[in-house]
């Protein structure tokens, strides 16, 4: 069934390649016309592993099937890649760095096996940041053009508040496009110095200093297109996926033999540390936000103190949450580290890291309260007055809200406000894409 859909998928490609061969100049079109060119090959080459693995199965030749079924997810893995936009290329590439940083242990000797194997990842990140480069110029194009009415009628109708916001956006796309740049000089310096090492030179402080700047740069790109609540889910839902693994591992400790649970737990104590890492992060960027948020001077001169202090309060219990969330996963790390893991607690302190990371969303995005129709005669088949809006089944007001429980409109709030409307926004945008739209995957990492 596999091959057969992926025969289909290469038709397709095929296709779309055969009825854009008219198509001359430049734009998503042709953009879209280079993907396909691009994928073509590696799906035929999938098709033809998923066929080497149907006969090696039917020739009881189990382990070369295992190799071709492999070497078909490769390919796929790449293909799907090709059609990734500017989010999913960045997101990859910060995983693999944070992967590359892990694997440079400044207390374990690296052996050539294993610098190639970095240095192929390094290789690879570099190739995603120079094809995030067009792309971040093409958005940038259209954010210039969308900014630049076509006459005076036009530009008078504009609201404020959207021309405030486009031109937040060239901002936020045009220091994308410099670190963009930047980010590619220091990748590409760092794979000149991996080459070194494989010269000769085993000293690799120098390799993990350069990571170590890639990775902040990257971090910064990568959170201008990321907003907190985007890193949050992904990192919660990761964090369950992994819970759920570690559950099925549970039948393998009534074994004699540990073996077994020891190669199964090794690739979930390494996922469980890159997101222990990820939640440290994010804990690090919020409180330099609130760091600068403490340094700018109120702006309302009603109560400055009083509600700057608010949005203050709110971004500090989302630290607090995201830092019980980390501390839990490194328990959880340790926990999977022993010879024969005791999957209980791992799995009771996994659960304390979901549990962490949902609480600091809850606070960056309070339910909202929906209201309920009402029946014009009312729950009593009693008629309600005009005002019924504001009142309940049972006839009662809605009790007012806490004012500390609102976010304020002061500098910490407005910004918890813009990440829920800026959300809202990408889950638009996200519906009218479709399915080419970008999904993060567990395995990739």
């Amino acid at each position: 069934v596999i091959k057969e859909r992926t025969q289909a998928l290469h038709q397709e490609i095929k296709g779309g390649l055969d009825s854009g061969k008219a198509e001359t100049g430049g734009g998503p079109a042709a953009e879209l016309l280079a993907t396909l060119k691009e994928a073509e090959p590696l799906v035929a080459g999938v098709v033809e592993q998923y066929s080497q693995a149907l006969d090696s199965l039917n020739t009881a030749k189990t382990l070369q099937a295992v190799e071709h079924q492999k070497n078909a997810l490769v390919g796929l893995a790449k293909t799907r890649e090709l059609f990734l936009a500017i989010k999913g290329l960045l997101d990859l590439a910060w995983q693999d760095e944070n992967r590359i940083m892990a694997g440079l242990k400044p207390d374990q000797p690296q052996g050539q096996e294993q610098v190639a194997v970095v240095l192929e990842m390094q290789e690879t990140n570099l190739t995603r940041l120079r094809r995030v480069g067009p792309k971040i110029v093409e958005e940038l194009q259209q954010a210039r053009k969308a900014d630049a009415p076509e006459d005076a009628e036009k530009k008078a109708e504009d609201a404020k508040d959207q021309k405030e916001n486009r031109e937040a956006d060239i901002r936020r796309l045009e220091r994308a496009n410099q670190l963009q740049a930047e980010v590619v000089e220091k990748m590409d310096l760092v794979r000149q110095d991996f080459a070194k090492v494989g010269k000769g030179d085993d000293d690799l402080a120098p390799v993990r200093a350069r990571v170590e700047v890639v990775l902040k740069s990257l971090e910064e790109l990568r959170g201008l297109f990321f907003s907190v609540e985007e890193h949050l889910r992904q990192t919660a839902q990761r964090q369950k996926d992994l819970l759920d693994e570690t559950h099925r591992l549970e039948p393998l400790t009534a074994s004699q033999d540990e073996k077994p649970l020891q190669k199964a737990v090794g690739p979930l104590q390494e996922r469980q540390q890159n997101l222990a890492q990820t939640a440290g992060a994010i804990g690090d960027a919020l409180g330099e936000q609130v760091a600068a948020i403490k340094k700018m001077p109120a702006e309302d001169a009603a109560s400055p103190g009083e509600k700057k202090q608010e949005g203050v309060k709110q971004w500090e219990a989302v630290i607090t949450q995201v830092r019980m969330a980390k501390e839990a996963m490194e328990g959880a790390v340790n926990g999977l580290k022993v010879s024969k893991p005791e999957l209980t607690g791992v799995k009771g302190l996994q659960g304390d890291a979901l549990k962490a990371l949902m609480d600091a969303l809850a606070l960056l995005s309070p339910p909202k309260q929906e209201t309920k129709p009402q029946d014009p005669k009312g729950e009593n088949g009693k008629k309600t007055d005009s005002g019924g809006g504001d009142e309940d089944e049972k006839g009662k007001k809605p009790e007012k809200k806490d004012p500390q429980e609102t976010p304020s409109d002061a500098t910490g709030s407005r910004m918890l406000q813009g990440i829920r409307d800026r959300e809202a926004m990408r889950q638009r945008q996200r519906g009218e894409r479709g399915r080419m739209n970008y999904e993060p995957v567990e395995k990739d990492w």
